[in-house]
């Protein structure tokens, strides 16, 4: 193909309220824009196109696998599609978190790095909420204890740890209270009620006997993303 029209995207979204404004996404966000459910800049709809029921479709069917979606795209020279899937849905390196009294398993693939900021990294922008400046960049805070309204041992992210997160082109600092160590996990389905909780993947027993709930860094850093722009 021709590759996907940025600044038409960005108009299609504007118009049906999708987004207020550019916002400062970037091509990566745009880009993603393409997977909301009725979205589509064809200008008719017809057989094939229009509709708006492709890209979501295709989304949450490689989300229903435990994988994600990639778009890269140059004008004139065409668009790459890259799905990953795991290779297996049972056996994941993961890293072992902390927030309060609750345990979590992040999936090590999804980590970039973690740290403790320094003072006078952190800040609250206008429109897009706690950010915290690592090597010249601006990154959303996410604290877990928030997202799932649990108890944290501090709500200070200068005693935190942050761990960066990135994935389909985003990135989200993850706010934890301790990071507990690596370990390989065999990875359990949870009950129906339990799959409905937005940010968790699944479940594993960890090695003294008790419950982890894994995290699903894809719906973390969407939802990091969400908080952001409704902060705008």
């Amino acid at each position: 193909g021709k590759g996907l029209d940025r600044d038409r995207i960005l108009a299609k979204a504007v118009e049906k309220g999708v987004i207020e404004s550019d916002q400062g996404l970037t091509e990566s966000e745009v880009f993603s824009l393409i997977f909301r459910p009725g979205f589509s800049t064809a200008e008719k709809v017809t057989d094939v196109s229009g509709r708006g029921v492709g890209m979501d479709v295709v989304k949450k069917g490689v989300e229903s696998m435990r994988g994600r979606i990639d778009v890269a795209s140059t004008p004139g020279g065409g668009s790459t599609f890259t799905m990953r899937v795991p290779l297996t849905m049972a056996i994941a390196d993961a890293m072992l978190v902390s927030v309060g009294r609750q345990h979590y398993l992040l999936p090590t693939v999804s980590i970039e790095q973690s740290f403790r900021p320094e003072r006078g990294t952190i800040s609250t922008v206008t429109g897009r909420g706690e950010m915290v400046m690592l090597r010249g960049e601006l990154m959303p805070i996410l604290r877990l204890h928030r997202l799932f309204d649990i108890d944290g041992v501090t709500t200070d992210p200068l005693e935190a740890l942050l761990i960066v997160i990135g994935t389909g082109g985003l990135r989200c600092a993850l706010m934890v209270d301790e990071l507990l160590g690596q370990q390989q996990v065999v990875i359990k389905s949870l009950g129906r009620g339990l799959k409905q909780i937005p940010g968790i993947a699944g479940g594993a027993i960890l090695g003294d006997g008790r419950v982890g709930l894994i995290l699903d860094p894809d719906a973390i850093v969407k939802s990091s993303r969400e908080r952001t722009v409704a902060a705008a």
